[in-house]
């Protein structure tokens, strides 16, 4: 884990320098170190320790975004990719070295706020799972210009079905909808957000749509029922996805007022003020409950799905 440190205060100094050619070195030096993450174990009694083997699968392809991006001189969108990387190392650290108050919070940088969800279903049952619940913040001042500059977020088609599930980006981000299937799919929307219709399209091709307002989403297929998913578009980069125990981590928040917001695309959603000064760290914990189910939708035009496709 010490070598992993190293790397990252290297590819953070790098990075602070706008040295492309250094960025590169050091992302490729950190992956070599990450390549032992598998290996680690979880303290004993740690809940969800399947959480560190999903953090250490994103960590490299993290690492070969920011090295691709710094060789095309994008340090920008290699910024952008660190950011997320510090997320998700923030977010294991908080869990994983909890014990160990010194080290826990390493690599925060700037305000954070993290902590845990609890979530019961739409019958009052606690869920296992809670993952895919989003969390946000809204800035009570107006949100700052803010361009994504890193490769565009894609939703995957494939085995009948939308990945990922919940897809969070901010105002302005281009989203790609590749047909990853072995069939053909025809995506579409007909929220007031952002509608559109992608037609139908072959395995291997791929369509994309520049979300140019804020607000909900809602996708589906035009030819099976049970595909859906849900983009949220945002007016700042300061949000999370749990994990599946519930836990998130947003870092490198800029000082001010916010109202932290907790949703999932199946009616669940909370609210709380947050105040954010001097490289804060705000703990939270959150109750939601799901209101619905998944529910039946009709397809673009309107009708019913037939029976069968």
């Amino acid at each position: 884990m010490q070598e992993l440190a190293s790397g990252f205060n290297e590819l953070e100094a790098e990075l602070a320098e706008a040295d492309a050619a250094g960025v590169r070195t050091a992302a490729a030096s950190m992956s070599r170190a990450a390549a032992e993450l598998p290996r680690l174990a979880p303290p004993a009694g740690t809940s969800s320790p399947d959480e560190l083997g999903r953090s250490a699968k994103r960590v490299p392809v993290l690492l070969d975004e920011i090295g691709a991006l710094a060789a095309e001189a994008n340090l920008d969108g290699a910024e952008q990719a660190f950011a997320e990387l510090r997320g998700t190392c923030v977010s294991c650290h908080q869990r994983f070295r909890a014990y160990d108050s010194a080290r826990g919070h390493f690599p925060a940088r700037g305000n954070t706020v993290s902590g845990r969800i609890a979530l019961t279903d739409a019958d009052g049952d606690a869920l296992d799972d809670r993952s895919w619940v989003l969390l946000f913040l809204e800035s009570t001042g107006g949100d700052a210009k803010w361009t994504h500059r890193r490769r565009n977020p894609k939703v995957s088609q494939h085995d009948r079905r939308f990945h990922p599930r919940v897809l969070p980006v901010v105002r302005g981000t281009t989203v790609d909808f590749p047909n990853d299937d072995s069939i053909f799919h025809n995506a579409f929307s007909v929220s007031k957000t952002k509608p559109f219709d992608l037609g139908t399209y072959k395995p291997g091709d791929s369509r994309s749509v520049t979300m140019t307002d804020t607000g909900l989403v809602k996708l589906y297929c035009n030819i099976h029922a049970e595909m859906l998913s849900s983009i949220v578009v945002l007016g700042n980069p300061w949000f999370a996805l749990t994990d599946e125990s519930g836990g998130f981590a947003i870092t490198g928040v800029p000082d001010g007022e916010y109202k932290l917001r907790a949703w999932n695309d199946r009616g669940a959603a909370a609210e709380m003020p947050v105040e954010l000064r001097e490289e804060a760290w705000r703990t939270v914990e959150l109750e939601l409950e799901e209101t619905r189910r998944v529910l039946p939708h009709k397809n673009k035009f309107g009708k019913p799905y037939p029976d069968k496709y």
